[in-house]
């Protein structure tokens, strides 16, 4: 009994892939691979064509695992990375693409659904990956010195005039309340007079041994500071009082309902209702 050899037919790009059959006649590349190494382009109204095929189409989760995971390995390679930087910088040069990048990142922010979504995968991915927050040393703007020209134009932006209107729509943001509810502006609010008191400071520090009091802190501010739970500047009690980083105490200007609950709990947990 005679056996018969398998042939085997390899992609012509060079791969080393093993080309499958189709109706009995062996293709000559795997498919994708007909283009590799040619300088091809596609004209625009088959990049139209392309467009139109895939709009509205959603990858499944396993498709987005095998993309994942091939962008990780072309990654690897050096001059793939330098060749993708390369093509970023120059469609950036362009006013066009920035401008419909822009459009389109503010629709996405626009979205409540959206931002909740970027918020909470970029809390997971830096949780995991601490060594990754832009604080200290791994700032990219760390130890580099501005330009006379460049504060300047810091400073006219920063100094250009913002309407009474504005300024009461994000100061109700920052409240947590609507325009209706609003009843003036906090920072104008005065402290009370142990607040500057040193001893008082310190003993509030001791008693929350020198550290961040939220267990979600992000770790990119070592400077501490003293918050009120319930937002009362003129209520300066030791359980009204908790020591938060710079980063932290920023945070809890929103959401306010949310982080008064969170730290009276803490505080409660703690049994922190007096002063060492």
């Amino acid at each position: 009994m005679k056996v018969r050899k398998k042939i085997i037919f390899l992609c012509e790009c060079g791969c080393g892939i093993e080309v499958k059959a189709s109706r009995k006649i062996f293709n000559r590349f795997v498919v994708g691979h007909n283009t590799r190494g040619k300088k091809y382009k596609h004209t625009k109204e088959i990049k139209k064509k392309i467009g139109r095929a895939n709009k509205g189409k959603k990858r499944s989760e396993q498709q987005k695992k095998d993309i994942s995971k091939k962008v990780k390995e072309l990654w690897q390679d050096e001059e793939y990375r330098n060749k993708m930087v390369t093509s970023s910088k120059k469609y950036w040069s362009r006013k066009r693409s920035r401008k419909r990048m822009s459009i389109a990142t503010i629709k996405r922010f626009e979205n409540e659904e959206e931002r909740e979504m970027i918020s909470n995968t970029l809390k997971k991915y830096f949780k995991e990956n601490p060594e990754k927050i832009l604080a200290g040393e791994n700032n990219p703007c760390y130890g580099r010195k501005l330009s006379e020209n460049h504060k300047m134009a810091i400073l006219k932006g920063i100094s250009i005039p913002c309407s009474t209107n504005k300024k009461i729509k994000l100061s109700c943001i920052m409240q947590g309340i609507t325009e209706e509810q609003w009843d003036g502006f906090i920072g104008g609010q005065d402290y009370c007079d142990i607040w500057r008191d040193k001893e008082y400071k310190e003993d509030i520090l001791k008693r929350d041994n020198c550290k961040c009091q939220n267990p979600e802190c992000y770790n990119n501010s070592k400077r501490l500071t003293r918050h009120h739970i319930n937002y009362d500047k003129k209520d300066c009690k030791p359980d009204n009082l908790i020591t938060l980083c710079n980063g932290c105490n920023s945070r809890a200007n929103y959401n306010r309902d949310y982080w008064e609950s969170f730290y009276k709990n803490k505080i409660i947990e703690g049994g922190k209702r007096k002063c060492c």
